[in-house]
């Protein structure tokens, strides 16, 4: 099987390497816009040495550094796109005739895409790590348990990402048209996932839909996780992205079914 889904990831890999202005727009221009405009904003409302919420403004920086980047890396938007245009244009029973999984080939091209936007936020643990050495344990046994919380994060923020994409195109089945999910998408992720102010920035009445909403776990808890360094409150976000997986995955397989008996081909 792995051997199968490889030429899968490979090829989500190589249709980044090869189309560089995406890289150079993904990598420099929306990430970086979007982290001047953070380091403004948030530049103006902390004063000298203040603490809001937990959060010191260098803290804060480094938090909307990695959320930008990890929501580079989790972005479903393409899946959902490629998902509607082959049920759209027709294009499925092709996809669904090759001796892989449909959902097993995008998921292979998906990570295989996910692995070139892993590389920044890793160099940006590092830079973290060397500008704040208090934020890594002391010992060997919490090293450890500290990379392999965020790896695993990496991991099943992924998965998780991707069976949200799933799940939203194959609404396409249905609606025909993904345009009104891929306009909502952005703009949905972005808040829920914590990316335009940490979950403890909000109200106490949306805190709960800001702290258990699926979105936030591939996005703000990684994030607060390497800053913070709380590796109880990363292992109980982790468990929780887990069961949201699981969940989802029943939810793709009871729709996909559903979707294939009344799929009917020749243009949607």
């Amino acid at each position: 099987m792995i051997d199968r889904l490889r030429p899968f990831a490979i090829n989500g890999l190589r249709v980044l390497l090869v189309d560089r202005g995406v890289l150079f727009v993904d990598f420099f221009i929306a990430t970086g816009v979007a982290f001047l405009i953070q380091l403004f904003v948030w530049s103006a409302v902390y004063g000298a040495h203040e603490e809001i919420h937990g959060f010191t403004l260098e803290k804060l920086l480094y938090y909307c550094a990695f959320t930008i980047y990890l929501s580079r890396l989790n972005n479903c938007y393409d899946l959902v796109q490629e998902i509607s245009e082959d049920i759209i244009e027709g294009r499925l029973e092709t996809q669904l005739a090759r001796p892989v999984n449909y959902i097993g080939q995008k998921f292979a091209a998906y990570l295989g895409g996910g692995v070139l936007y892993a590389i920044p936020v890793l160099i940006l643990c590092v830079v973290y790590w060397l500008n704040n050495p208090a934020a890594l344990s002391r010992t060997s046994t919490g090293l450890v348990g500290y990379g392999l919380l965020i790896i695993g994060f990496l991991l099943a923020g992924t998965a998780l990402s991707f069976c949200i994409g799933i799940i939203l195109g194959i609404l396409t089945f249905w609606l025909m048209q993904a345009d009104f999910v891929l306009a909502s998408l952005t703009t949905i992720t972005a808040f829920l996932g914590g990316a335009i102010i940490p979950p403890s920035y909000w109200p106490e009445f949306i805190r709960p839909l800001m702290a258990f909403n699926p979105f936030q776990y591939f996005i703000a808890a990684p994030a607060s996780l390497i800053i913070s360094g709380d590796m109880h409150a990363g292992a109980v976000a982790l468990g929780v992205a887990m069961l949201y997986i699981l969940l989802f995955m029943f939810v793709i397989k009871a729709m996909w079914r559903r979707a294939i008996n009344t799929y009917t081909g020749g243009g949607g």
